[in-house]
């Protein structure tokens, strides 16, 4: 993640990133047309995404079914709503998801949005079949644009004093000690200038290996399909400034791949 520090970005992609996927999501009204196109745009895409496949999401409504009942009998026999996803994947497993009121561009593989010194930008993938997209399906403004940052972090020891020389936590470690926690978890939806921004934060020690979680869901509403790049641009601005106002020197140093 190319990561704004200040008024500065810093130029670096670092080789040990803490982020583990990254995902642009737009939404829009149900196209009723969209499966009929869908074949023109697999075509236009396939040169890179030669991967396919069509899968089937059931929306599944379930009532009190009492104690007695089987919750696989009512899987089976429920009226949920079947709703399509049509998947595509590069040969480095970029992904791209289109149902009929959104598409999602989801990657494990970039290591920066737009770094100019680095052979592959996310912001590249995303302008290459947003563009495809656009040109099958001329749609005027999406109702949702988001940009998604998930980052796995190294935790440095359960004590309270070397978490915090390490992160700037929104943990309530004052009340709460590291030491005695078997989960820790936080999220907050704040407005951040005319787009708004979800955060979520975890300490988690399910898998046996400590690990801060830190989710990083920056959204825009009502948007010119037209603004959509420079929409995504400040969005990646606003997960930049998180990330930057949520570690500290020891983890940019762990990124760059200089410590454990």
């Amino acid at each position: 993640m190319a990561t704004v520090w200040g008024t500065m970005t810093i130029d670096e992609v670092f080789p040990n990133p803490t982020v583990k996927v990254v995902i642009f999501q737009a939404r829009f009204p149900n196209l009723f047309y969209l499966e009929e196109k869908m074949g023109e745009f697999q075509i236009a895409i396939m040169e890179k995404y030669p991967q396919s496949k069509l899968l089937m999401q059931k929306k599944l409504f379930l009532a009190d079914i009492g104690p007695e009942a089987n919750i696989e009998d009512a899987i089976n026999t429920s009226d949920g709503v079947i709703k399509k996803i049509w998947e595509f994947k590069s040969e480095n497993l970029v992904k791209v998801q289109v149902t009929e009121d959104n598409i999602a561009l989801t990657s494990e593989f970039h290591k920066t949005y737009r770094n100019e010194s680095a052979n592959f930008r996310f912001r590249d993938e995303l302008e290459f079949v947003m563009g495809v997209f656009l040109d099958v399906f001329p749609l005027p403004r999406f109702t949702r644009v988001g940009l998604r940052y998930i980052d796995e972090c190294p935790v440095p020891g359960r004590s309270n004093v070397d978490f915090e020389k390490h992160y700037n936590t929104a943990f309530p470690l004052n009340r709460f000690d590291l030491a005695d926690a078997c989960e820790l978890q936080i999220r907050a939806v704040v407005q951040r200038g005319d787009h708004k921004l979800r955060y979520f934060e975890k300490y988690d020690v399910s898998e046996g290996e400590d690990l801060l979680i830190m989710d990083f869901d920056a959204f825009a509403e009502n948007v010119p399909a037209g603004d959509y790049l420079k929409t995504t641009d400040k969005l990646h601005e606003i997960v930049s400034e998180e990330f930057k106002n949520s570690v500290k020197e020891p983890i940019l140093e762990f990124m760059r791949g200089n410590t454990r």
